[in-house]
């Protein structure tokens, strides 16, 4: 399985292209890519979920750790092109009360803007 994730650094955000699937597998190097972009330092996240398919226990803690980190520094996560499936297994998880969702990532970036301004 490859891992086709992406990442873009903005001025105070981190834009995060996931794969079609998150598992067991791939996860860690993910989470190597992260931690090498130092990603744990932003504190703004947006996490593109519009190729994202599946993800088993593995991607969830990712999302986790995540949080946990974003949340260290008094930042957030946002997620964009969530879909119904992926929704119901962060409800299911209880994730979704400490991620935002938004329609696309321009909505995202926005949000992450707006807190950024006030």
């Amino acid at each position: 399985m490859s891992l086709d994730w992406q990442l873009e650094q903005h001025p105070n955000m981190i834009l995060i292209t996931l794969p079609s699937h998150i598992c067991n597998r791939n996860v860690a190097r993910l989470r190597q890519g992260l931690e090498e972009l130092a990603v744990a330092r932003r504190s703004a996240i947006v996490v593109d979920c519009q190729s994202l398919l599946s993800m088993n226990s593995g991607g969830l803690s990712f999302l986790r750790d995540l949080i946990g980190k974003t949340n260290q520094c008094e930042g957030r996560v946002v997620l964009c092109h969530v879909s119904p499936a992926i929704t119901s297994l962060l409800e299911m998880c209880g994730l979704n009360r400490f991620l935002e969702t938004v329609a696309d990532r321009q909505h995202a970036m926005e949000r992450i803007n707006q807190r950024w301004h006030q």
